[in-house]
C-alpha cells in the first residue's frame, strides 16, 4: 500500500512539472492544443509502469464543440505493455459525434487463487499466472435526433489470446476456455444527453441503452447478444464542487465464452479489482464520486462503488458475490478551458484487492 501512495505522489509532481503544450488563438481560445503527461502507475494485472497520455484538441467547425485525439503508452515491471488510440470527434455542427478506437494490451497476470467454498484441492494461497494478449477496433457514429436524443450505433474486432505463465494459470485459462477467442460484432445505441460538458460534465445526465450482437459473418467465432445500460447524473454544488453518480448493467446471452463476458474492474467498474480474474454473464454496479474544486488547475476526488456479478460463470467460479471498493484521487488540468484533466487514482477493494490508475479521462 506505500509503494501505491508514493508513485501517487510521485505522478503528481510529475504531471505538474512536464505537462506541456502549445498554445494557439484559433477555435480552442487559451488553451494548449496538444498536452503530453508522463504515466507513473501500479495496478493489479500490469504491476508497476512508466509511460506516457498525450491529448491533442481540434474543432471542426466553429459550431462543434472540442474533439479530441488521444494516446498513450506504457511498460511495467512484469513486461506487460499497452498502446492505445482514440479519437473523439465532434462534426456538422455538433450533429454527429464519432469516436474511433485501436489499441493492443499485453498482460502478464498475477493474482491469489480464488477458491470456490467447495473445492478441497485449491490452494488459496498460489498464485495464478496467465498472460493476456488483446488487440480491439471500434468505430461508433451518433447522431443528433433533436430535443437532446441520439441514436446511432457501430462496429467492432477483437482478439484475445491468453497462455497459461504456471500450473495454476494453465488451469485458469483451461478452465474458462480463454485460450483463444476472434470477435466481431455490430451494436445500436439511443441516448439523452443533456450534460454540459463531455471530458468535465458538472451538470446534467446522461443514460444510453445499447444491444450488440457478436456475428461469425464478420469473422466472431461466436454468436451471442450483449445488452449495456449506462446511467450518469452530474451535479454542482458549493458553486464549483462536483458530485458524480453513475450506474451501469452489463448482460450477455447463456453460452458467451467467458473473454466475452463481463468483467468487474474493465471500464473503471469498479476500480481496484484485477479486470482478467472476475467475471460473469450479467454485472450490475453503481459508484459516485465527489470532486473538489481547489483551483482551475487541481481537484481532489473521493469515490466509492458497489457492484454484483451473476450468471451460471460466476456461480461456477464463485464470482456470484457483492464487491465494493474505494478511493481518492488527484486531477490536474492540462486543457483548462476544454476541461480535460489528467488523473491519478488510489483505489482498495475487497478481498485484499487494490490499484493504481492513471489517464487522460475521467472514470465516468
Amino acid at each position: 500500500m506505500y509503494k501505491l501512495i508514493y508513485l501517487f505522489l510521485a505522478g503528481v509532481f510529475l504531471s505538474a512539472g512536464m505537462a506541456e503544450g502549445k498554445e494557439t488563438d484559433d477555435t480552442i481560445k487559451e488553451d494548449k492544443t496538444f498536452a503530453l503527461a508522463p504515466m507513473v502507475s501500479s495496478s493489479p494485472s500490469m504491476g508497476t509502469g512508466l509511460g506516457f497520455n498525450a491529448s491533442y484538441l481540434y474543432q471542426t467547425d466553429e459550431q462543434s464543440r472540442p474533439s479530441q485525439l488521444m494516446m498513450g503508452g506504457q511498460y511495467t515491471t512484469n513486461d506487460s505493455y499497452n498502446l492505445w488510440v482514440m479519437n473523439n470527434a465532434s462534426l456538422k455542427s455538433d450533429t454527429i459525434r464519432s469516436i474511433s478506437f485501436v489499441g493492443n494490451w499485453h498482460v502478464n497476470n498475477s493474482f491469489k487463487q480464488s477458491c470456490p467454498n467447495d473445492a478441497n484441492d485449491c490452494d488459496p494461497n498460489e498464485e495464478v499466472k496467465y498472460n493476456s494478449d488483446n488487440i480491439v477496433i471500434g468505430q461508433r457514429l451518433m447522431f443528433d435526433i433533436g430535443h437532446n436524443f441520439w441514436f446511432g450505433g457501430g462496429g467492432y474486432w477483437g482478439r484475445n489470446i491468453a497462455k497459461g505463465l504456471n500450473a495454476a494459470g494453465d488451469d485458469f485459462v483451461d478452465a474458462r476456455n480463454m485460450s483463444s477467442t476472434n470477435t466481431a460484432g455490430l451494436f445500436l445505441a439511443v441516448s439523452y444527453d443533456t450534460r454540459d460538458n463531455n471530458f468535465y460534465p458538472m451538470q446534467g445526465s446522461m443514460i444510453e441503452l445499447s444491444p450488440s450482437m457478436s456475428i461469425k459473418a464478420l469473422g466472431s467465432e461466436y454468436n451471442a447478444k450483449q445488452l449495456r445500460v449506462d446511467a450518469r447524473h452530474y451535479m454542482t454544488v458549493n458553486q464549483n464542487d462536483v458530485i458524480a453518480l453513475q450506474s451501469v448493467a452489463n448482460v450477455v446471452e447463456k453460452g458467451t465464452p467467458v473473454s466475452g463476458q463481463s468483467f468487474l474492474g474493465r471500464n473503471n467498474v469498479l476500480r481496484g479489482f484485477n479486470a482478467g480474474e472476475y467475471m460473469g454473464e450479467a454485472l450490475y454496479a453503481a459508484q459516485a464520486e465527489y470532486r473538489y474544486h481547489i483551483s482551475d488547475k487541481w481537484k481532489l476526488v473521493g469515490f466509492g462503488g458497489l457492484g454484483a456479478l451473476r450468471g451460471e460463470t460466476a456461480r461456477q467460479f464463485d464470482n456470484d458475490n457483492l464487491y465494493y471498493s474505494a478511493g481518492a484521487g488527484v486531477r490536474y488540468a492540462i486543457q483548462p478551458q476544454a476541461r480535460v484533466h489528467f488523473r491519478f487514482d488510489i483505489a482498495i477493494g475487497n478481498d485484499g484487492n487494490d490499484g493504481f490508475y492513471v489517464g487522460i479521462q475521467e472514470a465516468f
